[in-house]
């Protein structure tokens, strides 16, 4: 079988963090396509729905293109598309109720009508079939109907009885009649009626089959009704007559003249009533004919295009799924993983999505598990051997610890191969095992929590007893409870990711999210095998700098910052423990507060009743904050200024709910997940650099079509940029933020620098460090 995978060609121009970064202030998404479950044939090109994203294939020659909030989309997850041969359009149905209609010249224009309308009922599509100019959409409510001509909702129909909201599982019209199935009723009426009425509508439940309805699609022969599985087509003039009985097919679809039988393994075409089968190379959703072949809604394989000649597979570059629960970064390499628990399991399948910065790998649950014969669910973060970058650990929720090399599962850790407990002992032990917050420290020693267990809690594997050999039985782990000086254990009810302090050799932070919320300090004193010396602390109570109680009914997140600070945030905003207070021994803790400056002399808590899930600190100390509901914020370092606030009326965000965050420290890209999707923000702030060796501008040539900011890169920390034209004249001073500086390619008033050879001088305030980056500025007029 012939295979083409579609990638994203990265031309390499420069050093490999030069790929990875971006301008400044430009967002990147990176979903999910390969679940493709829909297409659409339309403009010369195949359009396919993968999972809430939409990318099309060129019939003619096979690029690929992107449709999405930044290409011209208003909305962000489409839940079904269609398409309209008669005016031309594409139409994307998103889960709120916004409607896009797409022309041939990429156009995007909004229907709003539905998504601003207040409604008891929900706004779900269940299906759509188009009728000249008109889409006729089965809704959970009743129909419908947009006129795509004039981009409009032309009408409603309720047509349940005495006008109550019915679910339409699908809509048909043959002759003048229109007809309308629910999962349990057949609807009909005469297209000539007022069907906004809905005495027009004529109800009967005694079709033929068993099972709900499923689907129904008009053809030049009659009405073709899938139930129960089961294919039954009605003639003009005759009754009800089953269809080959001996498949369970899923769905019809209508493309154009051809009305297509699709199951999950085979297409057949109706004619003349008989089904013609087209043998498959791959499991199918939906299918199209173009070209003398057939396209093909391949799921995990993405787009297929299936002919005599074999099979081509369009598959965009991308990571498995669309649900960054938790990441991290290392090495320049993005880890992500999908999960989530509270108090018990959320049952999310469990992957492993790994960015280079190029390309994603990703390890797929059905390899894992194939591996260890156990369903995988629920993992929650990853840790990264400093020793060994090919080799990590993935805590799951439920389903032990998986130690991995490169792409390969070495070992699965469980109740039954390791000290490892479970929180349900008996048959199902294997499937409690709960695990989070696996880290290394800065001595190469894992640290893991094992959570709700009713034996030891904390275990640590260190470089001596741990292997990256296949077989993992001579491991040697250390295990140990949470004890405070009287002795009262600590018991981990759903703890967070552990936290190593950046200030204090052999402390741990261990918050806890829900139960028993708090703050847990575990000092080993630098000795992890030797409990005998450890001090551990809980807190759940905290005085603020008012002598105000604070007692976090969630935490969601504990990070630290450049300098030692602690900012903890839960489900009413957040509150800071400041370096150098001593935990041990003190309960302090500050809210942020932001002055009203209305001369009242007032200030307001940072964030107060915003639940707060993540922060992530950036190269320049700023706080990086995602909430709940009200999207993404850029604070300063001391958290008093707002730098940006990004929701999703103002950027390319695609949701406001802030899943987890994490920032490559060499490039500057915020990853940011969102219960949509992931993307990245390339901001103006990465670590410093011990020294300038990497030094260097982009973009470098700036043409004259560029508009953004020139960035220079690779600094020390708080570096000054003087940049000079070739006459030695002061053209600008910037500032780094961490390791990066900007500068707006104009001069003093404003206006935008000739062209020419420009000198960044950047020194380190100490004035002991210096270094100099040329830039070349080429206007047209330069190159005439």
């Amino acid at each position: 079988m012939k295979q083409r995978h579609i990638l994203t060609t990265i031309l390499l121009l420069t050093a490999v963090v030069l790929c990875r970064a971006g301008q400044i202030g430009e967002w990147t998404l990176h979903l999910a396509y390969n679940n493709v479950t829909e297409l659409v044939r339309q403009h010369g090109r195949v359009y396919a729905l993968a999972g809430g994203a939409v990318f099309s294939v060129d019939i003619a020659d096979g690029s690929t293109a992107y449709y999405n909030k930044q290409t011209g989309l208003h909305g962000s997850t489409v839940s079904r598309i269609a398409g309209n041969e008669a005016v031309g359009r594409v139409v994307f149905f998103y889960e709120d109720g916004l409607i896009d209609l797409l022309d041939a010249e990429g156009n995007a224009f909004a229907i709003t009508d539905l998504l601003l309308k207040d409604m008891s009922e929900n706004k779900t599509l269940n299906n759509v079939v188009m009728y000249g100019d008109y889409a006729y959409c089965s809704m959970s409510f009743g129909i419908m109907v947009l006129n795509l001509r004039k981009r409009e909702i032309a009408d409603s129909y309720y047509i349940g009885e005495g006008g109550r909201a019915e679910s339409v599982v699908q809509t048909a019209i043959f002759g003048d009649s229109i007809y309308a199935v629910s999962a349990t009723r057949w609807y009909a009426a005469s297209v000539r009626d007022n069907l906004s009425d809905y005495n027009r509508w004529h109800s009967r439940d005694n079709l033929p089959g068993k099972g709900d309805m499923q689907d129904l699609a008009a053809t030049d022969g009659g009405l073709c009704l899938l139930r129960g599985g089961q294919l039954w087509l009605c003639e003009a003039q005759g009754g009800w007559q089953q269809v080959a009985s001996d498949t369970e097919w899923t769905r019809l679809r209508q493309k154009g003249e051809t009305l297509y039988c699709i199951s999950r393994n085979a297409v057949s075409r109706l004619e003349n009533g008989v089904l013609k089968h087209v043998p498959l190379s791959v499991g199918v959703y939906d299918a199209v004919a173009a070209d003398g072949g057939l396209w093909l809604a391949a799921g995990d394989y993405g787009v297929a295009f299936q002919s005599d000649e074999g099979t081509d597979f369009y598959r965009p570059d991308g990571p498995a799924v669309n649900s960054p629960y938790r990441m991290m970064v290392d090495d320049g390499r993005l880890f992500v993983v999908p999960g989530g628990r509270w108090s018990s399991q959320n049952q999310t399948p469990g992957c492993v999505m790994i960015y280079d910065g190029h390309h994603w790998t990703n390890i797929s649950n059905d390899y894992i598990t194939g591996r260890t014969q156990y369903p995988a669910y629920d993992f929650m973060n990853v840790a990264v051997d400093p020793a060994d970058r090919q080799h990590f650990y993935v805590t799951s929720y439920g389903m032990g610890l998986y130690e991995f090399h490169g792409t390969e599962l070495v070992r699965n850790y469980t109740c039954g191969n390791s000290p490892l407990a479970s929180a349900a002992p008996g048959s199902n032990a294997p499937l409690y095992v709960r695990t989070d917050g696996a880290l290394f420290d800065r001595g190469g020693n894992l640290w893991l929590l094992n959570t709700s267990a009713y034996a030891d809690n904390v275990h640590v594997l260190t470089p001596q007893h741990r292997q990256t050999a296949p077989a993992m039985d001579s491991a040697v782990w250390t295990t140990m409870n949470l004890t405070n000086r009287s002795g009262e254990r600590t018991v981990l009810q759903t703890p967070l990711e552990m936290l190593e302090d950046n200030q204090q050799d052999g402390w741990l932070w261990i918050p806890f999210a829900r139960s028993e919320t708090g703050l847990g300090l575990l000092d080993n004193n630098g000795t992890p095998t030797d409990i005998s010396d450890d001090r551990f602390v809980f807190r759940f109570i905290f005085t603020d700098q008012d002598h105000n109680s604070i007692r976090p009914e969630n935490i969601y997140c504990v990070t630290q910052d450049r300098e030692g600070t602690l900012w903890i945030g839960h489900k009413t905003g957040l509150f800071i423990i400041p370096s150098p207070a001593d935990y041990f021994t003190s309960d302090a803790c500050e809210r942020i507060k932001i002055p009203r400056n209305d001369g009242t002399n007032l200030a307001d808590y940072l964030l107060n009743g915003e639940q707060v899930n993540v922060i992530a600190v950036d190269g320049s100390n700023r706080k990086w904050i995602g909430t709940e509901s009200s999207g993404l914020y850029l604070m300063s370092d001391d958290g008093v200024t707002t730098v940006e606030h990004f929701t999703t009326d103002n950027s390319p965000l695609l949701s406001d709910k802030i899943m987890s965050l994490a920032i490559d420290p060499v490039s500057g890209l915020v990853y940011v997940g969102t219960e949509r999707g992931l993307m990245a923000y390339q901001s103006d702030a990465a670590d410093p650099m011990p020294d300038y060796s990497s030094a260097y501008a982009y973009p470098n040539p700036v043409r004259e079509d560029y508009d953004g900011v020139i960035t220079i890169a690779g600094l020390m920390d708080e570096t000054t940029v003087h940049i000079l034209d070739s006459g030695g004249n002061l053209v600008c001073e910037t500032y780094s933020n961490g390791g990066i500086a900007v500068w707006d390619g104009r001069n003093g008033a404003k206006k935008r620098v000739s062209s020419g050879v420009y000198t960044a001088l950047c020194n380190t305030a100490d004035g002991n460090n210096h270094t100099v980056v040329k830039i070349m500025i080429v206007h047209q007029s330069a190159m005439d």
